[in-house]
């Protein structure tokens, strides 16, 4: 039989591995969108099991705070049965959270809409008579604000017209797509239970998921990148978990510090108001900002000085919640330094919107430390040769 030398040998699955490699790289570049395509459909297939692991993380999350509460306030031992009565308190608290929500916070929020799509026509009119004021001293101004017509009754009118074409193109739309309305709300439902059922078995098996998961890497990875690997995925846990938690807890604060305060000096749609600005606050650094500012406006629109004390209210609570409050939340669960917030936050922006700038904080997070660590593990082996030692053979490639 013939045989080839070593060297030969070796030549020749070179050029193998180059030729499929070339060829790969071929195909991937003239069907890139049907590859596209064909991920796309997986995922899509996968969406109720990525959706049920996030919320199973969510909810496991919250039952290890319930833990470790419990053990400082109760002194809890950590057992199966403690695990076992966090994950029930864990999905009865998120059950509650919804619950109130659709029955008590709901219906108040959609009192506040409707009272205020009803004000919004006088609103606007007091609004553009404030604005006819102040500028009588600039009359280019003042001749360009008189041009328009707002109106109570032209404003009236059109919000009726708005509302008709609303409700006429809906009906139209229902009319001729009853099947695909029923079939969407019912794929919906349906995957919305998958996702439910799927995170609550992950909740109560994430012992032998992690066991089973730690088995994989021990079986799949070589022996020197094993460590390495586990100290990544502790590090990705770690900093997911302290930040959907703290980001979590720090919402819900500021939202409910801003309802309650808009209350007490009397401020218009405060329910609503402290809602939109704990939902803004989940978008780091400018978040809350931009949804107190839109609450402003709107509150200007009834009366410019209720406007302009929200955002004065809005100032003061801020400066107290980012001095005193956020730093013991959060504490040093992200360490990314403002530079590299709002680099993660503009490419998070622009890959998946508002939650690429939710999502893309913790990652950058993750990154950010595990090439610290690489860098000062790399400067301490130079180090190292420099005064003529050798790092050992067994050194961990982490601080």
């Amino acid at each position: 039989m013939f045989h080839l030398d070593k060297q030969y040998r070796n030549r020749e699955i070179l050029i193998q591995r180059l030729i499929l490699f070339a060829l790969g790289l071929g195909m991937v570049i003239l069907y890139f969108r049907q590859i596209l395509d064909f991920f796309g459909h997986i995922i899509s297939i996968c969406m109720p099991f990525i959706v049920g692991g996030f919320l199973g993380y969510v909810l496991n999350v919250l039952a290890t705070n319930l833990l470790t509460w419990g053990q400082r306030l109760f002194g809890m031992k950590v057992n199966r049965f403690t695990r076992f009565l966090c994950n029930c308190l864990a999905i009865l608290t998120l059950l509650l959270l919804v619950v109130v929500f659709l029955f008590v916070l709901f219906p108040r929020i959609a009192e506040s809409l409707r009272s205020f799509m009803i004000d919004l026509p006088a609103s606007l009119n007091a609004f553009w008579l404030w604005l006819l004021k102040i500028t009588e001293n600039m009359p280019s101004i003042h001749d360009w604000i008189s041009q328009l017509d707002f109106s109570v009754d032209s404003l009236s009118r059109s919000t009726e017209e708005f509302l008709v074409w609303i409700n006429a193109d809906a009906q139209a739309d229902l009319m001729s797509s009853v099947y695909n309305a029923l079939t969407s709300a019912f794929s919906w439902a349906f995957n919305c239970m998958m996702s439910v059922m799927f995170a609550i078995i992950l909740l109560f098996n994430k012992e032998r998921v992690v066991h089973e998961g730690r088995s994989f890497l021990e079986a799949y990875i070589p022996e020197r990148f094993l460590s390495r690997c586990i100290h990544i995925l502790k590090l990705i846990d770690n900093t997911f978990t302290g930040y959907i938690g703290g980001s979590c807890l720090e919402c819900l604060i500021l939202g409910t510090l801003v309802g309650v305060f808009s209350a007490i000096i009397g401020l218009p749609y405060a329910l609503l108001s402290g809602l939109v600005v704990g939902i803004g606050a989940l978008v780091p650094m400018f978040g809350a900002l931009t949804a107190a500012l839109l609450v402003a406006l709107f509150m200007a629109l009834e009366s410019p000085a209720n406007g302009l004390y929200f955002m004065i209210l809005f100032i003061c609570i801020q400066q107290v919640e980012g001095n005193f409050i956020y730093p013991h939340v959060m504490g040093k669960t992200v360490g990314l330094p403002p530079f590299y917030v709002m680099i993660a936050i503009t490419i998070g922006a622009n890959v998946a919107g508002i939650l690429g700038m939710i999502v893309f904080i913790p990652i950058t997070s993750c990154i950010y430390q595990i090439i610290r660590e690489d860098a000062a593990w790399r400067l301490a082996r130079k180090r190292k040769q420099a005064e003529g030692q050798q790092p050992e053979a067994g050194e961990n490639h982490h601080v």
